[in-house]
C-alpha cells in the first residue's frame, strides 16, 4: 500500500458509496392486454427469435458471443419469476420482464438498445404493453430518457476509470 490504513479505509467507503450509488438495473416490462395472458409455447418461441436461452435460474438470457455471459435477462414478472422448462408449454403469465444491470455490462448503451430492441419485439408478437418497473406506459419519450440515464451512467463510470463489463467491474459489482 502507498497510504495508510486509514486512508485505506476511507478510499474503500468512498468506493462502496460509488458503488451503491450507481449500481443501476435497468427494467423494462411486458404487460399482457387486459384479460390475456401471454403463453409458454409463444414466450419461448420469441426469446429463441431474439437469440436468448433459457439458463440460470430458468430465465431466458441474451449472451454476449465473445465471453458467453449474460447481457440481459427476460423473466416471468410474477413469481416464481422463472420458467419451468418442463412446464413451459402449458404454462402462462400476465407479464414479463427484461433486466440487466449497467455496470456488468461492456458498452452498456449498446447493451441497451439490444435490450429495447428485444422488448419491443416480444411486445410486439405477444400483442402486449411496455411498462416501467411501476406499471406505467413507456412511449419513445420514456425509452428516450432510459437511453440517456444509461449513456450518463457509462461516460460517468469511464471518467471514474471504472470500464463497465470489466473485471474490475465485475468485482465491484
Amino acid at each position: 500500500f502507498d497510504m495508510t490504513v486509514e486512508e485505506a479505509i476511507d478510499q474503500a467507503l468512498r468506493l462502496d458509496h460509488f458503488c451503491q450509488q450507481h449500481d443501476v438495473v435497468v427494467i423494462i416490462n411486458i404487460a399482457a392486454q387486459e384479460g390475456s395472458e401471454f403463453y409458454g409455447n409463444d414466450i419461448e418461441r420469441v426469446a429463441e427469435r431474439s437469440h436468448m436461452q433459457i439458463g440460470d435460474m430458468g430465465m431466458f438470457h441474451f449472451l454476449d458471443p465473445r465471453n458467453g455471459y449474460s447481457l440481459f435477462t427476460m423473466a416471468n414478472r410474477f413469481e416464481p419469476g422463472s420458467f419451468d422448462p418442463q412446464v413451459l408449454k402449458t404454462f402462462s403469465t400476465r407479464g414479463l420482464t427484461l433486466f440487466m444491470s449497467v455496470p456488468l455490462v461492456p458498452d452498456p448503451l449498446s447493451v441497451f438498445e439490444e435490450m429495447i430492441s428485444v422488448a419491443q419485439y416480444v411486445a410486439s408478437e405477444l400483442s402486449g404493453e411496455l411498462r416501467d418497473p411501476d406499471g406505467g406506459n413507456i412511449d419513445e419519450s420514456g425509452v428516450d430518457k432510459i437511453r440517456q440515464q444509461v449513456k450518463d451512467i457509462g461516460e460517468l463510470f469511464h471518467r471514474v476509470g471504472i470500464v463497465p463489463g470489466s473485471e474490475e467491474a465485475l468485482r465491484l459489482f
